[in-house]
């Protein structure tokens, strides 16, 4: 994690030394050229615009999936909301019960 936050440090500090004064720098912020390009692409006829997230995935990059406590991979869902969902198969039991 370390070795990430230092490369994308450096490419940032690389990105805003290309400017003499820091207004000009606060101006232009990393890799926004490239969102601003996606988000202008023209969509085909009956396609959907990309959303901002999706923009965002492209042009930075996926996280990892870590969750600090948890390891990796995506966060289970809570003991509450597994109660208020019913599965696909009690569905079908009482379906079922219902037409017996």
């Amino acid at each position: 994690m370390a070795a990430r936050y230092r490369d994308h440090r450096n490419k940032c500090h690389k990105h805003f030394k290309k400017y003499p004064t820091i207004a000009l720098a606060k101006q232009n912020p990393y890799k926004h050229e490239k969102m601003l390009e996606l988000q202008k692409q023209l969509v085909p006829e009956g396609g959907q615009a990309l959303k901002e997230a999706e923009i965002c995935v492209q042009v930075l990059g996926s996280r990892s999936g870590y969750i600090k406590g948890l390891g990796h991979g995506p966060r289970p869902p809570s003991s509450s909301s597994k109660s208020t969902h019913k599965s696909n198969r009690e569905i079908e039991l009482e379906n079922e019960l219902k037409a017996t």
